[in-house]
């Protein structure tokens, strides 16, 4: 009887460890979501960037378009 007593309480201790364990794997995972929402963030800045590429583009074509309607 007296034996069982500080295993439990080892057990206890375990459990405690497991606990913090999964609140840092947590935290890891909170961390790791962020760090993708600024990943997010940078791919739709680099996709705003495309879009304007792609207005340059079609303005500068329509442009050149308007030109060609012009001379004809």
């Amino acid at each position: 009887k007296c034996y069982a007593f500080p295993r439990r309480s080892c057990g206890v201790s375990t459990e405690k460890l497991r606990v913090s364990t999964e609140k840092m794997r947590v935290s890891t995972e909170k961390r790791h979501i962020s760090t993708e929402k600024r990943l997010s963030v940078t791919e739709q800045r680099q996709y705003s960037t495309e879009k304007f590429d792609f207005h340059g583009i079609t303005t500068h074509l329509y442009g050149e378009g308007a030109s060609f309607y012009g001379e004809g």
